[in-house]
């Protein structure tokens, strides 16, 4: 059976905690996955994160409302939030990034 990408990018939702969200994205960019690399942006003023993934391929428009996502070629950034910052306190202002090459500006352009 295979999985689309929308439905992947669902579970993301779904983490209960970060060391969830992040086993799922790690997931996603294995040999199998629909991604090559990713970025976890955690916000220091609410308990949300932005996730930057580098697709394989180019999801469709159609595809990125389904997942309540936005992005540029087969880049794909989703917001939401997550229940335990990475160290286990409050503070949600680090990052987290691996999975291949880093994407070029992805920090700025979520600072934004």
């Amino acid at each position: 059976m295979t999985v689309s990408n929308v439905e992947v990018l669902k579970t993301l939702r779904s983490a209960p905690d970060f060391p969830a969200l992040k086993d799922i994205v790690q997931k996603m960019c294995g040999s199998d996955g629909p991604a090559t690399s990713y970025q976890l942006i955690f916000h220091s003023d609410g308990r949300s994160v932005s996730c930057l993934l580098e697709m394989k391929h180019p999801l469709l428009d159609a595809e990125m409302r389904e997942c309540d996502a936005y992005g540029f070629g087969n880049i794909a950034c989703l917001d939401f939030n997550v229940g335990i910052a990475p160290d286990g306190d409050d503070d949600m202002s680090s990052e987290e990034s691996t999975g291949g090459e880093s994407l070029p500006g992805a920090q700025l352009a979520m600072a934004a």
